[in-house]
């Protein structure tokens, strides 16, 4: 919305899996592309992810899915990909998340037109967050991760005193470059990018020869990390605060309510698919609270009886969760712990009890509870004793609340708001393309982007950051005196 306020011609990609494009409160020309989620996609992650504590090198299999996703969308959409590539551009912003076709459309434009390009990260899982990670010097020993175990409950945070935890969470780092940076690429293969004249293609070269790398991913709250000018972060932002319908409205201002619980678990969990004790245990402990609202919103339950619920719990297929998280009678929210979920729990200052499923949650959970946001439960062990235990935790521990209150107040704490800054860079790279041109594709990209020099570390080789090459010289040398 900046960019367009500020006078430039924005033309979005759409392909979200919905029958209408994007509605949108600022003018932008959008390519609507709508290709209905694949089923047997959607059947495997439904139960996958109840069953399962995802390593981080799942990663790399869920690029090879969106590569095929990719020849779904060329296959059934190929006139969209045309609508897009008549349009010049003077610069690309690509989400890096699983938008392998995003990835091929802004190296191709790069090689054929020297286009610049900019990547945008949302959460911090994928190849974007390995090159920040190697550029910025982070380390997978001192903090959770996105590949950490999930949290077994309450109180159960990162430790990094912890030997265990701390193996645990450098095997799944290596487990994680090594499917983005070889199993994949090199050994599966990219399908798809070659069908638009893109061959060699790899996620981490491309997202390394960026001109820079906006993240929304929270990099500044319950971690030491460090920062840099071709990394930033945009993410420490709050939307306004949408109207809640009347019905909804009318429900959670009701007079005898001490106040709203609000349970949401994004678009991918599935409670149609969940093991049948989890499905017990979040229906029976919801009967326990009648003098509280409690509103769920779930996808539609075609799999399952619903139990007898109270009068004062509302079961919703879609509910204005920012609205809701806002309002000020909104006690308690249960969630995953994804990014946007916790994101808009910080926003409307409103403490947390999660139950993660995989990705970042498990970091973001672990994170959350170290400084004193929230509580968790475990997707293995849930029991309605456990919810309701849970939910009393927060209800009537006035700490939560205050540390909310607080880290609302350190996230949005910035000289200038976070969006006006990704703007403002992503303003002078396109008014620097003016002045200098396009930059031809042969020119060396490898020392310098439009803006920025490049730290060394950002074309370091994975071996050079686990320090494999000192440990095989290591064991050479004691091989050697050995002899």
């Amino acid at each position: 919305m900046l960019l367009s306020d500020s006078g430039h011609d924005v033309t979005i990609f759409d392909s979200a899996s919905d029958a209408k494009p994007a509605k949108l409160d600022f003018n932008a020309t959008i390519v609507h592309s709508y290709l209905p989620a694949y089923e047997p996609h959607q059947k495997f992650v439904s139960t996958f992810f109840w069953d399962h504590d995802p390593h981080a090198a799942v990663t790399g299999l869920v690029h090879k899915t969106a590569d095929e996703e990719m020849g779904r969308l060329l296959l059934q959409r190929a006139d969209k990909f045309v609508e897009l590539l008549k349009y010049d551009y003077n610069l690309v912003i690509v989400d890096e998340l699983s938008t392998i076709y995003g990835m091929t459309i802004a190296k191709m434009l790069k090689e054929l037109k020297g286009t610049p390009y900019v990547i945008f990260t949302t959460p911090n899982v994928g190849a974007e967050s390995n090159v920040a990670e190697l550029a910025l010097g982070h380390t997978p020993v001192l903090d959770a991760t996105r590949g950490t175990i999930l949290p077994s409950g309450h109180g159960d945070v990162y430790d990094q005193h912890n030997f265990l935890l701390r193996v645990d969470n450098v095997l799944e780092a290596i487990g994680e470059y090594a499917a983005l940076n070889f199993l994949v690429p090199s050994l599966m293969g990219y399908d798809n990018p070659i069908k638009l004249g893109v061959t060699s293609f790899d996620t981490f070269e491309i997202v390394r020869n960026s001109e820079m790398n906006l993240r929304e991913s929270l990099d500044r709250l319950g971690r030491i990390a460090p920062i840099g000018d071709d990394f930033r972060s945009v993410g420490e932002h709050c939307k306004e605060t949408p109207s809640m319908p009347k019905d909804l409205l009318n429900f959670v201002e009701d007079p005898t309510s001490e106040g709203t619980i609000y349970i949401a678990f994004g678009t991918i969990v599935n409670f149609n698919t969940c093991p049948h004790f989890v499905f017990e245990a979040f229906f029976n402990a919801m009967n326990q609270f009648p003098t509280y609202r409690i509103i769920m919103s779930t996808r539609n339950l075609t799999m399952r009886t619903l139990p007898k619920l109270n009068d004062n719990v509302k079961i919703v297929h879609w509910a204005p969760q920012n609205a809701i998280l806002a309002h000020p009678k909104t006690k308690l929210f249960m969630t995953h712990g994804g990014l946007k979920s916790f994101k808009e729990a910080l926003c409307g200052k409103t403490p947390v009890v999660f139950m993660p499923i995989s990705a970042e949650q498990g970091m973001i959970t672990r994170v959350s509870m170290k400084m004193g946001l929230g509580t968790a439960l475990s997707k293995y062990t849930v029991t309605a004793d456990a919810m309701v235990k849970a939910f009393n935790e927060i209800l009537y521990n006035s700490t939560y609340k205050e540390n909310m209150e607080k880290t609302y107040g350190f996230f949005l704490d910035r000289i200038i708001p976070s969006l006006d800054e990704g703007a403002w860079y992503v303003d002078k790279l396109i008014r620097r393309v003016e002045i200098l041109g396009l930059r031809a594709a042969s020119l060396p990209n490898d020392e310098q982007s439009l803006l920025f020099f490049r730290r060394r570390g950002i074309s370091l080789p994975s071996y050079k950051y686990f320090g494999f090459d000192w440990m095989l010289a290591g064991i050479g040398i004691g091989y050697l005196l050995a002899k």
